[in-house]
């Protein structure tokens, strides 16, 4: 259990996530990937468009999708995703 966040990684298990607001790292896809969770995960934030955020974040967890759009547009159709963390 994260009690940061309230809720059981491997409750992920298998889901896809949207990490809405991912940060220049991008830790929770990490986090979750080395914790052994399988789990597909989209990191987003409008920063990826730049390579100031968008390479400590590939550099960091390198089989992680990125993605740079904003909350408020989503380039998603509806129900794409289990669960979103924002």
């Amino acid at each position: 259990m994260n009690p940061a966040l309230l809720f059981n990684r491997t409750e992920l298990e298998g889901l896809s996530v949207l990490d809405l607001g991912a940060g220049s790292r991008a830790r929770f896809a990490k986090e979750l990937a080395e914790s052994g969770v399988n789990a597909r995960v989209i990191s987003l934030s409008p920063d990826f468009s730049t390579r100031l955020y968008s390479r400590p974040a590939r550099e960091g967890h390198p089989q992680g999708k990125l993605l740079a759009a904003l909350g408020e547009k989503l380039p998603f159709p509806d129900n794409s995703f289990d669960r979103v963390f924002a």
